[in-house]
């Protein structure tokens, strides 16, 4: 469940990414899974889920 003023204490964070040198050439994945915590601080943003 996220909190009603998440999206205020915990600031948005990019999606990081495979450089495009590395990932030249092949069609795999190209986002990198964030961890869990990382995940729910942000699911904590969500003004919907609050």
């Amino acid at each position: 469940m996220g909190k009603i003023k998440g999206f205020m204490e915990y600031d948005r964070l990019k999606e990081p990414v495979i450089e495009p040198k590395e990932r030249i050439g092949n069609y795999n994945e190209f986002t990198i899974a964030p961890k869990t915590e990382t995940l729910q601080k942000q699911g904590a943003r969500c003004m919907d889920c609050g």
